[in-house]
C-alpha cells in the first residue's frame, strides 16, 4: 500500500430527475450494492438518500483505488461499506471514509495515509464565470487550495495526463503551481446541479 496521503471523491445530486430514475430501475439496486447493504436499504427510513450514500462511497473508494494502483472495474459489489458509512473494504484495503451532505447533496471522501482531508461544495449557479461543470470543478478546486496552501490562485491548475490502460484514457486530476506538480492530492466530481472539490494536504 502506498503511504503516500491520497484521497478519492464523489457528489450526488439528491434532486436530479436521472438519479432518482437510476434508484427505481429494476435490478440497479442488486449491480450497486452487496446484500448486507441492500438489506440495510430496506430498513432504512430514507432508502434512497442511503443508497445514494452507497454509490458515492463506492465511487470515492473507486477513484482512490485506482491511485493505489487497483483495477476494480465498476462492479462495485467488491467493494463492501461498513455500517456506518466510516470506511470501505476491498481485498487487503481499508479505507477510511468521510460523509457530508445536505438536503439536496451528498458527498463521500475517500482517503489514506496521514493527511488533513479539505473539501467544498457549491451549488453551479454560485461559480460565476464556468462555462461547464468540469470548468467549475477546477475553478472550486483552485480556489480552496489557495485557501489551504497560501499559494495564489493564478499560479495553480489543474491537469490530466493521457494514461493508457486507463477507463477513459487519462490519469487522475493533479494539482500544478507554477507549472509543476504538488504534492497534495486532489479530487474532482460533479453531478447535477452541484460540484464538489477535495484534497488532501500531508503533515508538514
Amino acid at each position: 500500500m502506498s503511504e503516500r496521503a491520497l484521497v478519492g471523491s464523489d457528489l450526488v445530486d439528491l434532486t436530479d430527475r436521472d438519479n432518482l430514475a437510476s434508484f427505481a430501475r429494476p435490478g440497479y439496486l442488486e449491480r450497486v450494492c452487496t446484500p448486507q447493504e441492500r438489506c440495510a436499504l430496506a430498513s432504512s427510513s430514507e432508502p434512497s438518500r442511503r443508497f445514494f450514500e452507497l454509490f458515492a462511497a463506492k465511487e470515492a473508494a473507486h477513484k482512490l483505488l485506482v491511485k493505489l494502483g487497483e483495477e476494480p472495474g465498476f462492479s462495485y459489489q467488491r467493494i463492501e461499506i461498513r455500517a456506518d458509512l466510516g470506511s470501505a473494504r476491498y481485498r487487503g484495503y481499508e479505507l477510511a471514509l468521510e460523509l457530508d451532505g445536505s438536503h439536496d447533496w451528498v458527498h463521500v471522501v475517500a482517503g489514506v495515509g496521514a493527511a488533513r482531508v479539505r473539501r467544498e461544495v457549491a451549488a453551479l449557479v454560485d461559480l460565476v464565470g464556468a462555462k461547464d461543470p468540469s470548468e467549475a470543478t477546477r475553478l472550486l478546486l483552485r480556489r480552496l487550495a489557495a485557501r489551504v496552501t497560501g499559494l495564489s490562485f493564478d499560479e495553480l491548475a489543474i491537469e490530466r495526463r493521457p494514461l493508457a490502460g486507463s477507463w477513459d484514457g487519462f490519469a487522475p486530476p493533479s494539482l500544478l503551481a507554477s507549472g509543476e506538480p504538488t504534492d497534495i492530492d486532489v479530487s474532482l466530481s460533479h453531478d447535477g446541479r452541484f460540484v464538489a472539490a477535495a484534497l488532501v494536504v500531508p503533515p508538514a
